[in-house]
């Protein structure tokens, strides 16, 4: 069980591939999962300063959007401010989420 979760993960936030290669609609279910704003940050840390000696300027921002070191939402690229606000966007939509799960549990139990 772990390694089937352990590799549906690893799809979800496209740790095995680049983002690109993805189909359209696996690449918006992608940006749907917190994991993938995080790996941003992590592969802007390990490729950021292999992509300004490698990459043509020309290309960089097709690169990044390529490999998943930026996302891009509703034709924008998002920034690393950005990414930040997403993510605490969802954890807090995930805490209401808990919240009113143990809210409901907690009347049934009365």
């Amino acid at each position: 069980m772990s390694s089937i979760l352990g590799a549906l993960s690893g799809f979800l936030v496209a740790s095995y591939f680049p983002i690109g290669l993805l189909p359209k609609v696996a690449q918006d279910l992608v940006k749907l999962t917190p994991g993938s704003y995080q790996a941003i940050f992590v592969r802007n840390l390990l490729m950021s300063d292999q992509i300004k000696k490698q990459v043509p300027t020309t290309l960089v921002k097709r690169f990044k959007n390529f490999l998943g070191c930026q996302i891009k939402l509703g034709g924008h690229l998002l920034t690393d401010e950005q990414v930040v606000f997403v993510l605490a966007g969802m954890c807090v939509i995930l805490l209401l989420v808990v919240a009113f799960i143990n809210l409901i549990v907690n009347r049934k139990k009365k």
